[in-house]
C-alpha cells in the first residue's frame, strides 16, 4: 500500500510538471491574504485547464507514450476534482462545449512556436 500511495505522489508531481512545463507556465511566488490566496489558486486552475487542453489536443493529434499519458490522466482527474467536484458529467459537458475552440487555440500556438523556433534556427545558421 506504502509503494502504491509513494508511486501516486511521483505521478502526481510529474503530472504537475509536464503540466506546467507544456503550459509554458513559470514558477508562481506565493502571495500572502486571502486574496491573494484566491488569486493564486484561480491562477493555478487556469494552468490547469490549460494543460488539460495542451494533454486533450495532444491525445487527439499523435500518439503519446505512456508516460505522458499518465501525467495526463492526472491532470484530467485533478481537474475533474477542482473545478467539477468530481462530477464526470459536468466535465463531460463543459468538453464538449469548449473542444472545438480550444482544439484550435492550442493547434494555433503550436504552429506558432514552431514558425518561431524555425526563425531562429535559421538565423542561428547565418
Amino acid at each position: 500500500m506504502e509503494r502504491n500511495l509513494a508511486s501516486h505522489s511521483v505521478l502526481r508531481c510529474s503530472a504537475y510538471a509536464l503540466a506546467m512545463t507544456v503550459a509554458g507556465v513559470g514558477s508562481m511566488s506565493p502571495g500572502s491574504g486571502a486574496h491573494a490566496q484566491e488569486t493564486n489558486h484561480a491562477r493555478a486552475l487556469s494552468d490547469l485547464e490549460r494543460a488539460f487542453w495542451i494533454c486533450d489536443y495532444t491525445a487527439t493529434t499523435r500518439r503519446v507514450d505512456m508516460a505522458t499519458a499518465l501525467a495526463c490522466g492526472s491532470i484530467n482527474a485533478d481537474l475533474k476534482d477542482r473545478k467539477f467536484g468530481g462530477d464526470y458529467d459536468a466535465l463531460l459537458a463543459w468538453w464538449r462545449l469548449n473542444k472545438e475552440a480550444m482544439h484550435r487555440t492550442v493547434d494555433l500556438a503550436a504552429r506558432s512556436a514552431r514558425t518561431g523556433n524555425a526563425t531562429v534556427d535559421r538565423a542561428r545558421a547565418h
